[in-house]
Formats: C-alpha cells, structure tokens, sequence
C-alpha cells in the first residue's frame, strides 16, 4: 500500500465482507486514465485495522486523522500533568484561547506529515537502541542522525561545497563557506 493510500484511508472504501478485504480508493494517481486500483489487505494488515475501524464512529472519517490525533495528545497531555493547574490559570487559557486558530490541525495526514512522523519515531528508537547498547543488550550503534537535511538530500555529494566561481562544485570546502 502506498503512503497516500495510508493517508486516505477510510472506512467506507474497504470491502470487509471477504476474508481478505480489499480496500480500493475512490482516487489514486492512475485515477485520470480510467484505471481502478484494489489493494488487498490480508490478517496481519486485518489484525492493525481492526481496533482502529472499531473506534471510528463515521464511516466517512478518515482512519488516521491529524485533528483525532492532536485532540487525544492534549487529553492525554492534560491527563498526566504533574502539577496541579489552578484556577486562575484555567480562566486565563479559557480568555486567551483562540476561537478560529490560524493553523488547524487537518482532516487527515499528508504524505509529508506521514514521513515526518516515521522520522520521528525511528528517531526515538535510535535514541531507545542507543540507551540499550549502553547496558550491553546490543551491538554497537551506526552513527547516523535524522534530523535536518543531509548533503545528499539536497542533491549535492557528500563533502563538496556549492560555491565558488559560477556555482561550480569545490570538493574538500567544509560547511564554513568562509573556510579555505
């Protein structure tokens, strides 16, 4: 299944009548030319799926929604809050709380946001993995970060610097462009 796919997902558009159910999108990328798209979701993917189709109450709604998720990180914020929130404070966020905010959270995850957010997580597992090799669970960790965007994201080798006369690539110039 593509992340778009992922991103799109919503209870109506999946055939659960079968063992195998079969999720076919209302659009996809080969929508324009006529063409009709079927992904089948087996047990494993059924086993995911469940608990989330049982939570989502309109069938319309799509299955992994930005403002759902935003909505239940502030309950489960306010929830686990360690010190106590006094009145005043609550008067306070009550006058000062925006009624129309200028960014909402969206109906649904982009293929953008749905990146950022496997970055996100497999960025805590590095950090996870990185504590656990430090008690001896496991082997040693490749150092390697995911924040940013590396040199070769941009479209530009590793250990070259754009620069110089008429844009030509240096090799060998350091991050400081005022490095010689």
């Amino acid at each position: 299944m593509r992340p778009g796919d992922v991103c799109k997902l919503r209870p109506v558009e999946i055939d659960r009548t079968a063992e195998v159910w079969l999720y076919e999108p209302r659009w996809h990328k080969g929508t324009h030319r006529g063409k009709r798209r079927v992904v089948p979701i087996g047990p494993r993917g059924r086993a995911i799926l469940e608990p989330l189709l049982a939570a989502c109450a309109e069938p319309n709604a799509y299955l992994f929604s930005a403002a759902a998720s935003a909505a239940e990180f502030r309950e489960m914020r306010a929830a686990n809050r360690k010190t106590p929130l006094w009145p005043s404070a609550v008067a306070r966020n009550v006058r000062e709380r925006k009624a129309d905010p200028k960014r909402k959270p969206a109906d649904r995850y982009t293929n953008v946001s749905y990146g950022r957010a496997i970055l996100k997580v497999v960025a805590r597992a590095c950090q996870w993995r990185e504590k656990m090799a430090a008690g001896g669970v496991f082997g040693s960790v490749p150092a390697r970060t995911l924040s940013g965007t590396s040199r070769s994201r941009q479209g530009y080798p590793q250990g070259t610097h754009r620069g110089g006369e008429f844009g030509r690539l240096q090799p060998g110039r350091g991050a400081d462009p005022h490095q010689e």
